[in-house]
């Protein structure tokens, strides 16, 4: 057998491995092909000052570029980490093991088998679930926890982030609910308001490409106020990583279980409670505290008030007068249809045209 054929098999041993088998690699220096290996793989793990992680090394790197760097400034945790192309980093390599042996506790050995069931007794995070009750702010710009959130609803110590170092808005990760496997979906506030941004984007679209392969029900918490806006989301390409992402959502077969915490606007929130995916298994409930439509109030009153110029807040008490008045108008029109034309019905139709006047 030649090398050029060689090297095909091995491409399509890798390839029909990774569709149906859980693939994790805990890495030391790597280079090459080994480098590509570890970012075809469905986990990938750097420890800190012995993982490097490069197409070629620093003295080719030298030669080609003339750039005179070192392993870990050329491929080091906080290179990788970053940029997403690691899952997780540890200190250790002990601790490598121990996040790998977790991480495919989850899975089945193949695509075509069952996820692993840990039979009970189920231990639940008393602490997070006595927090949950008033954890979520009415304002929506204030923050809170969502590990509180999450720990507080599945088993104790079974969430397992993953891609914590890059795209923060985004949480992904994989977890237990009454020892069955579930993959977790939730936004931070923390950063960039929860909103979806181009890395949270491509961290989302990673992950629902690994419950797809091995059918991992999802439980999505949400709180999106939609896509990250500005300068800076616009020239990190956040429209097109998002659009990916929401393809990605669309496409996906499994379970899914949407619960509205706060926020839900915009295409992004709708993609995430999966809004026109009437057909499939989805669950769909609001929090207390859960708000959404398609743009928030308040920003549309904003930009009709100011021609589009947001501004201080002196203008929230009017905001708040209007916000009521289209909910009773809102109310109205519900009544209204249920009505036969009567006086009262005259009435109702006089008092809409005088609000809307």
């Amino acid at each position: 057998m030649d090398h050029q054929v060689e090297d095909q098999c091995y491409h399509y041993w890798i390839w029909k491995h990774l569709m149906y088998r859980p693939y994790q690699d805990s890495i030391r220096p790597v280079v090459g092909f080994g480098s590509g290996r570890a970012m075809l793989s469905h986990f990938t793990i750097m420890v800190k000052k012995i993982s490097q992680l490069f197409v070629a090394g620093p003295p080719v790197v030298k030669y080609a570029t003339h750039e005179d760097l070192n392993k870990e400034q050329l491929g080091g945790v906080d290179i990788h980490g970053e940029n997403g192309s690691v899952d997780y980093i540890v200190n250790t390599e002990q601790e490598a093991f121990q996040i790998a042996a977790k991480f495919l506790s989850y899975l089945p050995s193949n695509a075509n088998s069952s996820n692993p069931t840990k039979v009970g007794p189920y231990d639940i995070d008393t602490e997070s679930l006595e927090l949950l009750d008033g954890l979520i702010p009415i304002e929506r710009r204030e923050i809170y926890d969502p590990y509180i959130l999450i720990n507080g609803v599945v088993d104790r110590d079974t969430f397992l982030e993953i891609g914590n170092s890059y795209g923060n808005s985004m949480i992904v990760g994989l977890s237990r609910i009454k020892g069955c496997t579930v993959a977790i979906i939730a936004q931070n506030p923390a950063y960039f308001g929860g909103s979806l941004t181009a890395k949270g984007s491509e961290k989302l679209t990673r992950f629902l490409k690994l419950t797809e392969t091995f059918q991992i029900p999802i439980v999505s918490f949400v709180d999106m106020p939609g896509f990250a806006v500005g300068s800076i989301a616009e020239q990190q390409g956040t429209i097109k990583y998002g659009g990916e992402a929401i393809i990605q959502l669309y496409q996906s077969t499994v379970p899914w279980a949407s619960i509205i915490v706060r926020r839900c606007f915009g295409v992004a929130g709708g993609a995430l409670v999966r809004v026109f995916e009437l057909d499939k298994v989805h669950f769909r409930c609001g929090w207390p505290s859960g708000d959404w439509g398609s743009l928030p109030i308040e920003v549309g009153l904003i930009s009709m008030v100011d021609g589009g110029t947001i501004v201080d807040d002196q203008y929230f008490p009017t905001m708040l007068i209007l916000r009521c008045t289209l909910l009773i108008l809102i109310q109205l029109l519900l009544l209204m249809q249920l009505m036969p034309f009567t006086i009262l019905k005259g009435l109702m139709l006089f008092l809409l045209l005088l609000l809307l006047w």
